[in-house]
């Protein structure tokens, strides 16, 4: 995918970012569980702009929550 090292990790690490996006994990947490690289879960998640914002609006929701 785009130049990266090695298209098969970033594909398993985007499928980890998806599944795991209810805002409750961080990205080092979801390296951790997957066994992958944090390099590879964070390039997933830049690639993968709607988490930004489900993200930024999950923060938001559990600050007004406080």
């Amino acid at each position: 995918m785009g130049g990266y090292a090695d298209p098969g990790e970033l594909q398993m690490a985007m499928l980890w970012v998806l599944s795991m996006s209810d805002g409750s994990c961080d990205l080092l947490a979801i390296a951790e569980r997957s066994g992958l690289s944090f390099a590879a879960v964070r390039r997933a998640a830049t690639l993968l702009p709607v988490l930004q914002s489900t993200h930024r609006d999950t923060e938001e929701y559990r600050e007004t929550r406080l």
